[in-house]
């Protein structure tokens, strides 16, 4: 923005596109205009561990982000907050079983 237009910095800025950082389930549907971050999740586990040899073996998925979401998106009891963690740790496991790992027994 024209610094004399906007003397104090404080304009948004309208000449590009926006980038929102926000926390929401792995495996939540976003509605548009909302993307998702997920296609740069599996490009990173190919390259972390779906070669022949991996380069790491430890991988942690963060499941805290559900205080984040919208009142009416979040779990309303333990019984749906195990689901949506569980609905996430298995998006992750197919992500996974996908590039070759296999699930122990």
């Amino acid at each position: 923005p024209d610094g004399a237009a906007d003397p104090a910095g404080t304009a948004l800025p309208t000449g590009a596109p926006w980038r929102v950082h926000l926390h929401v389930p792995l495996h939540a549907p976003l509605l548009p205009p909302l993307t998702s971050t997920l296609p740069v999740l599996q490009d990173t586990l190919t390259r972390l561990v779906g070669g022949a040899r991996p380069l790491t073996r430890h991988l942690e998925v963060e499941t805290y982000t559900w205080q984040a979401l919208p009142a009416e998106l979040r779990p309303r009891t333990r019984a749906q907050l195990a689901d949506g963690i569980a609905a996430e740790l298995g998006l992750v496991r197919d992500l996974l079983t996908a590039l070759g790992l296999k699930e122990l027994p």
